[in-house]
């Protein structure tokens, strides 16, 4: 946040801006309208597929493909506009208070051009390969001819799929960016740490939108197309969400850490002149009193600021992405054996 690389508003974002449905209503539509475009893609192609064609998979899996792709894009809209909400809470910490943070939530248009490019582009290029090279995509068919159409919408969903996460991507890592240079200048207070709450929830929102994004890919593992690249899904996704929670609250624990440090050395200079005027019959017990109790809840602050709930519903969260994966490569391979 603040100066860095040319910024512009990606133009999945300004569709949801656009929408008066809000994220979910318009990741619906999305998926609807994808389902849709896939029913009108058969119709116009049927004819046109050769003797042997690889037959498509039935319409409702479709409803998977909308999934995977309409979330990642609903994803972006919900982080964007949560992290928005954020900025302004952050006001009464920041230097230039509430003009800073409105300053802050103007500049704060998504990635920088080449993140959304060099993220997005690698992205499709990894699905264009799948597509044509994972034999996991096809089996036990194999990949269909030059003239099939279904080869064709493959392409299409899976490109359009590795599009959207990769930018997803890019925001995410954006908005973590911004979020850890944040980080370095909101105002300490040792004994209020209320106002750092929207790091804390930012990463955990994080959390869930990229098990949600993880989860949608998981359904693949039912539908009998367990690619390889479904597994790098996962790892990119578990890898983002630490890094979400790592950078920005990292860099907060060192604050605190460093102001605790500091109040410490303030208080043991004064515990020790106190005590030299206690023992010399000049000093006052109740002045050691106050700075012993002071020097015991300098000590009790929490150096990171986040607490037990937070870190306890972001596991879950975590779990629960795992657990869809774990419960549909068990499905799927309890299936492939009892058909055999």
């Amino acid at each position: 946040m603040g100066a860095g690389p040319a910024r512009s508003r990606d133009w999945t974002l300004r569709l949801f801006e656009a929408s008066p449905r809000g994220p979910l209503g318009t990741g619906l539509a999305l998926v609807l309208a994808y389902v849709a475009l896939a029913a009108l893609w058969r119709a116009t192609t049927a004819r046109l597929a050769p003797p042997g064609a690889v037959p498509p998979l039935p319409l409702a899996w479709e409803l998977v493909n909308g999934l995977v792709i309409a979330t990642p894009l609903a994803a972006n809209a919900g982080a964007q506009r949560g992290a928005l909400r954020d900025l302004r809470e952050l006001a009464p910490v920041l230097p230039g208070g509430a003009a800073e943070a409105a300053a802050l939530c103007d500049a704060e248009a998504g990635a920088p051009r080449a993140w959304l490019a060099l993220a997005s582009g690698a992205a499709s290029l990894v699905m264009l390969l799948v597509v044509l090279f994972d034999p996991m995509v096809w089996a036990p068919a194999g990949r269909p001819g030059a003239r099939d159409p279904e080869l064709y919408w493959s392409l299409f969903h899976n490109v359009a799929s590795g599009y959207v996460f990769g930018r997803m991507w890019a925001l995410e890592l954006a908005l973590t960016r911004g979020f850890s240079r944040l980080a370095e200048r909101v105002r300490i207070d040792l004994l209020d740490q209320a106002p750092l709450a929207p790091f804390a929830r930012r990463a955990q929102r994080s959390a869930w939108l990229w098990i949600l994004v993880s989860s949608c890919v998981s359904l693949f593992w039912l539908g009998g197309q367990p690619s390889h690249v479904n597994g790098l899904v996962l790892g990119v996704a578990l890898a983002t969400i630490a890094l979400a929670f790592a950078l920005p609250l990292a860099r907060l624990r060192a604050r605190i850490a460093a102001a605790k440090r500091a109040e410490l050395l303030v208080v043991n200079g004064l515990l020790a002149d106190a005590r030299a005027k206690l023992v010399g019959g000049t000093g006052s017990a109740g002045r050691v009193a106050d700075l012993v109790a002071w020097r015991a809840l300098t000590l009790g602050v929490r150096e990171w600021p986040v607490d037990a709930g937070t870190l306890a519903r972001s596991a879950l969260f975590v779990l629960l992405g795992l657990g869809s994966w774990l419960g549909g490569a068990v499905v799927d391979r309890l299936l492939d054996a009892a058909l055999r």
